[in-house]
């Protein structure tokens, strides 16, 4: 029992790290988005990916 305990918090640290980390890169995606989009180069393309990238976000935020 023990044992399947320590072994379901690792995972649980795991899935954390994890999710911490395709945070920080959605969020740096976001930021180079939004760079492009201030730059004047915002197509619907470039929109998409943006609205893309922050529904991203919010699913790996409402998980934690």
């Amino acid at each position: 029992m023990i044992a399947a305990l320590g072994a379901h918090r690792h995972g649980e640290i795991g899935e954390d790290a994890a999710r911490a980390t395709r945070l920080r890169k959605v969020e740096k995606e976001i930021e180079h988005i939004k760079t492009a989009v201030k730059s004047g180069r915002a197509t619907a393309t470039l929109l998409a990916m943006l609205e893309e990238a922050e529904r991203e976000r919010e699913q790996i935020l409402a998980a934690q």
